[in-house]
């Protein structure tokens, strides 16, 4: 795999009771929640992934990208966009061996959420022997909604964008200090 971008727009709308993923995609319903492609909350138009997580705080809630042949290479990183219906949600990022098997989810970072699209969220992903990358509900509250949307998995740019960039600006001499 060289790359892709899952925006869920192509696929059918679903719900609590019909889950839907996109084609090679899967998603690891642990419990009382369920995860679908919704028509709602999307950043861009028109669909989002929707995780819900009804309380249940032992059974996971994971969606699991295609199989990737390079994903432990240290080459590649995922950006996403995603919001919750609940300020401070948790959205768990990690790797699978085996996309059925939840057992096998290795975090790697744990991001809080807000309540809009205004965060761009980026792992560089590490060396290892995994094939998948997957997003995991963090179940830190009853009754929580995670909307996920604009996936891309791609090699790491040669020049990537920095991340957390401050500044330090001086008016009198019209600088700033990175």
């Amino acid at each position: 795999t060289t790359g892709f971008v899952e925006n869920f727009d192509t696929t059918d709308t679903g719900s609590s009771t019909n889950q839907t993923v996109p084609v090679c995609w899967s998603f690891i319903d642990g419990g009382t929640g369920y995860g679908y492609v919704a028509a709602s909350n999307a950043f861009s138009p028109a669909k989002s992934f929707y995780l819900f997580y009804n309380g249940d705080p032992v059974n996971p809630y994971i969606l699991v990208s295609p199989e990737t042949n390079d994903l432990g290479s240290g080459y590649y990183r995922v950006t996403f966009k995603a919001r919750t219906g609940t300020t401070g949600t948790q959205l768990i990022f990690g790797t699978m061996s085996n996309k059925l098997d939840a057992s096998t989810f290795t975090a790697l970072q744990t991001f809080t959420l807000q309540s809009n699209y205004n965060a761009d969220y980026v792992m560089y992903l590490p060396v290892g022997t995994d094939d998948y990358f997957a997003f995991k509900h963090g179940q830190n509250g009853t009754y929580v909604s995670i909307n996920i949307d604009n996936v891309v998995y791609e090699p790491i740019p040669d020049c990537p964008l920095p991340i957390n960039l401050t500044a330090s600006p001086d008016f009198n001499t019209l600088t700033a200090q990175l």
